[in-house]
């Protein structure tokens, strides 16, 4: 499962300069948690949040203490580039969800910017983490064998146990990348492993190898 295969696009972000009212606006009409900022080349130079929002609100009614020589000024006074994290966290499109899952784990951010070569394509959070983890494994099931058949491979058997997809058919390296590539497109797959089907004979010669280690039958002296 791909960061590409969750995250949300065209993502809401504001450029460099913005007032930042107006990114508060954004974040409360959207019930967003981040706004990103992006430069001339829509390149990603920063996040505002809701914890630099509400800093940012304690400090203009004096409730944050703050240097004298740093002045309290208006929301409508104050552009992104002040009061935004610089630098932010950003994930490629291309990413595991695992990794998003990692950094969700142990860091404060609710959502990334998702990027491609450094330009924002979208944004993925913690919520849409959680929804695609929650997506039950026979639904799943329904989803990978739906896409196998569309493309001529309804033989191919699907099981899936915690999100791990098993899938019993493809034979051909060609056909294993294709059938690994689709599994791995569906939200809530952890893993894809691909086994090749039994050979001919291989079901009869497992009943003879269990026929072979079943114990004698006990007789009566």
């Amino acid at each position: 499962m791909f960061v590409r295969d969750l995250m949300t696009s065209p993502a809401t972000s504001l450029p460099t300069g913005t007032r930042l009212d107006v990114a508060i606006t954004i974040m409360a009409t959207q019930h967003i948690t981040a706004v990103p900022i992006v430069d001339a080349r829509h390149h990603v130079v920063g996040v505002v949040t809701e914890g630099d929002v509400i800093k940012d609100n304690m400090r203009s009614q004096g409730s944050l203490v703050l240097p004298p020589e740093v002045p309290h000024v208006r929301a409508e006074d104050r552009r992104v580039d002040e009061v935004m994290t610089p630098d932010p966290v950003t994930v490629q499109e291309n990413a595991d969800v695992d990794h998003v899952i990692r950094v969700f784990a142990t860091t404060a951010w609710k959502s990334l910017p998702v990027v491609r070569r450094r330009r924002l394509i979208g944004v993925i959070s913690r919520s849409d983490v959680v929804r695609a983890l929650a997506t039950p494994d026979a639904e799943i099931v329904r989803q990978v064998k739906g896409d196998f058949a569309r493309i001529g491979h309804e033989e191919w058997d699907v099981l899936v146990g915690a999100g791990v997809v098993t899938v019993r058919g493809p034979q051909q390296a060609n056909d294993t990348r294709l059938a690994t590539a689709i599994a791995q497109t569906i939200p809530g797959v952890r893993g894809v492993v691909i086994n090749p089907p039994p050979e001919a004979g291989d079901e009869r010669g497992l009943e003879l190898r269990r026929l072979h280690r079943r114990p004698p039958a006990h007789t009566m002296p």
